[in-house]
């Protein structure tokens, strides 16, 4: 961890924060994923520099503040207590949101799961947790429409999705179908990087991309970039080839095991599961055109098969379960 304050104040006086403040659970961060995949190699090594001075000195900042003055006279009274560190983000986080690199709230997921890795979740992991919250909701104020709503569908346990699908469709008339042309996209964005920042994300947006399909009247997709490949000739060689192998293997569980070990291997060669699962679909669609022979047909229905178990394996990754059967 670059930088010592965040040594230094480790095994403070705590109990200010675990007696007063009730710290809110995050949500799953549209944001943060976003802030992950827009990081590119020659930028990063800077950019952790940076984030890694910042969130030192906003940590230092924000124990000073809380052992100082009138905050610990706030120590018994939870509510008082509150107010006064809301206004230490205000004063610490506040006036640097604009100026943030974007490899801030990477960094601080990355410094909460190495605390909690050893067991401390003293005022230090707190404090991050404060920080993350605070910045969270800043920028969620600055998200798109579209952007806000995959948010709350993220939130959403499963199920509830439903009704928020609905809900979203009832506020404006092309809502949905703009919340699924982002997701779409973040989808493609995060899936061109040399790795996957947060699988477990990704798994989620993939598995609630399904579902949109499967929600949205087909006629008001006319005209949308469902599919990132167009024609068959567009689809990768790697995705095909891994989608041929699976054809051969007969088992249904065999063939899960291969497609989890796939998605999950962590270097430039493992299977993007949306774009396996647009391979899958550019397949379909040129079968379908053709209109081929039994043996196509056959071939047809495993091809459905390993899609449906592509998105069981995205359940199992994501901690999810899916609307559609």
């Amino acid at each position: 961890m670059n930088g010592r304050g965040l040594q230094t104040w480790r095994g403070g006086r705590g109990c200010v924060l675990s007696s007063g403040v009730g710290l809110r659970r995050s949500r799953p961060p549209v944001i943060t994923t976003m802030c992950r995949g827009s990081m590119r190699r020659r930028d990063e090594e800077r950019m952790m520099e940076e984030s890694a001075t910042l969130i030192d000195t906003m940590t230092r900042e924000m124990l000073q503040e809380l052992f100082v003055g009138s905050a610990v006279n706030y120590v018994t009274e939870g509510e008082a207590l509150q107010d006064e560190v809301s206004g230490m983000l205000e004063r610490v986080v506040g006036p640097r949101i604009d100026e943030m690199p974007t490899a801030v709230l990477p960094m601080i997921d990355a410094y909460l799961e190495a605390l909690n890795g050893h067991g401390d979740n003293g005022e230090t992991a707190r404090i991050l947790q404060l920080i993350k919250g605070f910045v969270l909701e800043r920028l969620e104020d600055t998200l798109p429409e579209p952007m806000r709503c995959l948010q709350e569908i993220m939130d959403a346990n499963r199920d509830d999705r439903l009704q928020k699908y609905q809900e979203i469709a009832e506020r404006e008339e092309s809502m949905l179908l703009d919340v699924y042309k982002a997701c779409a996209g973040l989808i493609q964005t995060l899936e061109d990087e040399d790795e996957i920042a947060d699988l477990r994300f990704l798994s989620k947006l993939c598995l609630i991309k399904c579902e949109m399909d499967s929600i949205i009247p087909p006629d008001d997709l006319k005209g949308v970039v469902r599919n990132r490949f167009t024609e068959i000739g567009g689809v990768l060689e790697y995705d095909s080839g891994f989608l041929k192998e699976l054809l051969h293997v007969q088992d249904s569980m065999k063939r899960i095991s291969l497609i989890k070990m796939s998605i999950e291997k962590v270097d430039e060669n493992s299977i993007r599961p949306g774009r396996f699962l647009d391979c899958i679909a550019a397949v379909q669609k040129e079968m379908l055109e053709t209109q081929g022979d039994s043996d196509d047909q056959t071939v047809y229905h495993r091809i459905q098969d390993v899609a449906h178990e592509t998105r069981k394996v995205l359940e199992e990754l994501s901690g999810d379960l899916p609307l559609m059967p």
